[in-house]
């Protein structure tokens, strides 16, 4: 594979700090390097599949895609993407692909290298280190939008609204009715009718405000066992948790320390775990970070 262009999508798409700790799991084996590279590319055209894409393909500047969906996906049927794929002036039009072709098409674009897996790695690291991949993607995602501030895309400004000069009232036309008088208006202060003071009405609402304010969307919760604490990242080989004298604050490894700021953590009494509070995350990061802590080395 061509490293540098492997490198510098992978920066893009997970961090460098997350580059750097895959590069440490590429290391351990050439399988291991030929599949996870091809992993990272599934889990970024996954993410942005729905929406499509048209544009550079992360840290490439000579390689484009656009694809949009043309069948949606739905139960029991995966979507279908057409689109087309430009790599140093060469065009590649694709139509009826599955989300694993079109990987499998960006993924020659970064530089990966169709090697046969001889069996040497496992299916249970392929999914524990798939996984991780998959929140590193999402996390980059995440941080990206918290640093915009702005929940999506960035807003665009609206132009200004050019001042109109005021317009003289129509003259009534030749032989036009005359216009109705206007309707009389409800009193508004206490008014006197035969010497006696008239009591203002009092005229209720039809649709009286509650008084109950709506509840506000609570921040997704995950509960860590004790046994689970010390686990390390499959990827970089760090500890998520800070260890004190009475109890455990999670600080993230290289690979998502970048998003520790918006988990809080609490003791669990019941289990002598912790459960964290994780403010901007997803429910699919939530997992993902699950899987993280459940499948560590």
């Amino acid at each position: 594979m061509s490293s540098n262009r492997a490198n510098s999508f992978l920066s893009q798409v997970i961090g460098p700090i997350g580059a750097s700790a895959l590069q440490k799991a590429m290391d351990r084996s050439p399988e291991l390097r030929a599949a996870l590279l091809p992993r990272v590319v599934l889990s970024w055209v996954g993410l942005v599949a729905p929406k499509g894409w048209d544009g550079a393909i992360p840290g490439i500047k000579d390689a484009k895609v656009r694809f949009e969906t043309t069948v949606a996906k739905s139960e029991g049927m995966e979507a279908v993407y057409a689109g087309e794929l430009e790599v140093e002036d060469k065009k590649y039009r694709f139509q009826n692909a599955s989300v694993y072709q079109l990987a499998a098409a960006v993924a020659l674009a970064v530089g990966a290298n169709p090697v046969k897996l001889k069996g040497k790695v496992k299916d249970s690291e392929l999914v524990s280190l798939g996984k991780s991949i998959d929140t590193l993607v999402k996390a980059k995602v995440l941080q990206d939008l918290m640093k915009a501030d702005l929940p999506g895309t960035s807003a665009k400004p609206k132009a200004p609204v050019a001042a109109t000069a005021p317009t003289a009232p129509l003259a009534p036309k030749v032989g036009a009715a005359p216009a109705a008088p206007p309707l009389p208006t409800l009193p508004t202060a206490p008014v006197t009718l035969g010497g006696a003071k008239a009591v203002k009405p009092k005229i209720k609402p039809l649709f009286p405000k509650s008084k109950v304010a709506a509840p506000k969307p609570s921040a997704p919760t995950l509960a860590v066992g004790k046994s689970e604490l010390d686990n390390k990242c499959a990827l970089c080989g760090d500890k998520q948790f800070e260890r004190h004298s009475d109890r455990h604050t999670f600080v993230g490894c290289k690979c998502l320390n970048s998003l520790a700021k918006h988990v809080k953590t609490v003791i669990n009494p019941v289990t002598q775990g912790v459960i964290l509070t994780l403010k901007g995350w997803s429910e699919d990061d939530v997992e993902g970070l699950r899987a993280i802590l459940s499948k560590g080395i």
